[in-house]
């Protein structure tokens, strides 16, 4: 679950070292995060603006505002009178994971964008995903278990089970380069959905679906290092046993 800060301080980080926040803790961001913070996140059909099914599917649980709202979902949990800031705790937040019924395919990210604004979009049971994309099944029945077993920065494990094939939707942010995802140690392709956020498709039955970043590059750089620090090492040692051979010699 992750906070946001709507308002004057949803740029600032000094929420970001007590919880994760949905802005996050820098101001060098993906595009990709750029494009919904901008397009999507002030940009609702509604009177306020705010597009809670953004707020929703990146799993925006606690909300901090200037001002009290009156929405249904939301439950005061506490307020900072010298800040003067509101909490208010979001019962429509989604999970880290959830199943969807339906993938739905556009011709362009814009397009992707601009639907999620659209108060048709509901993400807790549709994933929106390029016409180029590799999804062949399209409806699901959006029923089974996921259990969040363990999560770090750079490592996921869900269990999952369903008595039928699926589409899982992960609220982390899309990123190719390093993450890979396997099920019971069988790589899976992971789908770019709703411009931000990841997919995979599950078969049925009960799995152990793991996320880890492991981009090879890190791997490579690893691997130099280590060789330069034996080669250091050999330079260092190496006269130190010449000189020593030479004495034993004498």
């Amino acid at each position: 679950m992750r906070a946001i800060v709507l308002g004057r301080d949803f740029t600032s980080n000094n929420y970001a070292y007590f919880y994760p926040l949905i802005s996050g803790y820098s101001a060098i961001k993906l595009q990709i995060i750029q494009d919904v913070i901008e397009h999507n996140l002030y940009a609702a059909q509604s009177a306020d603006k705010i597009n809670w099914n953004i707020i929703n599917m990146l799993s925006g649980k606690f909300i901090i505002v200037p001002a009290q709202l009156n929405y249904p979902f939301l439950t005061f949990t506490a307020k900072d009178d010298e800040k003067k800031e509101v909490l208010y705790t979001n019962s429509n937040a989604l999970p880290k994971a959830w199943f969807v019924k339906d993938v739905k395919k556009m011709k362009s990210s814009e397009d992707i964008v601009l639907f999620m604004n659209n108060s048709e979009f509901k993400p807790d049971s549709v994933a929106l995903v390029l016409e180029s994309d590799s999804v062949e099944k399209t409806n699901y029945d959006g029923r089974g278990n996921i259990k969040l077993v363990d999560h770090n920065p750079n490592f996921i494990e869900l269990e999952v089970q369903s008595d039928n094939q699926q589409f899982l939707v992960l609220s982390e942010i899309y990123y190719p380069k390093g993450w890979i995802a396997k099920l019971d140690d069988k790589e899976l392709k992971i789908h770019q959905v709703n411009h931000i956020l990841r997919g995979v498709e599950i078969p049925a039955g009960k799995y152990k679906l793991t996320f880890e970043f492991a981009p090879p590059t890190y791997y490579s750089s690893l691997t130099y290092l280590w060789i330069g620090n034996i080669l250091i090492l050999g330079l260092i040692l190496i006269p130190g046993i010449l000189m020593l051979m030479k004495k034993k010699k004498v």
